[in-house]
């Protein structure tokens, strides 16, 4: 009986040693959080959108040259701004039935965009 208890201790012993070994190098997120892409930037009302007609057209503009591949579907679109006269557009841009891509179009003072950024893939269950 003693033989069994010292046999299983240390079986025991043994499975500890090697949780121990493995677990610390595991984590439970697969992905890293993206840093925000608009620092400084705030929400602006949708409003002053309508009254800039360049921004407006450009990014209708980058939809429609999206990917041929099915609907261009769009969610909700977010006008952003910045202290120093910067704009920013969040596009949700849906892919099937089941995922979405959020792009971020960011522009300088003078309304010429600067920079695209295909920011995040968005999966949703059905």
């Amino acid at each position: 009986m003693k033989n069994k208890i010292k046999r299983s201790s240390r079986y025991v012993l043994l499975i500890l040693a090697l949780c121990a070994a493995v677990f610390p190098g595991c984590s439970c997120s697969s992905t890293k959080a993206k840093s925000d892409p608009l620092p400084g930037f705030y929400f602006c009302s949708l409003a002053n959108l309508q009254t800039n007609k360049v921004i407006l057209e450009d990014y209708q503009n980058f939809i429609q040259d999206l990917s041929p591949r099915g609907n261009k579907i769009t969610g909700p679109i977010q006008f952003s701004q910045d202290s120093n006269g910067r704009h920013a557009i969040t596009i949700e841009v849906f892919v099937g039935g089941t995922a979405s891509w959020t792009y971020i179009l960011i522009y300088d003072k003078d309304n010429k965009r600067v920079q695209a950024i295909k920011y995040r893939y968005n999966r949703y269950q059905s």
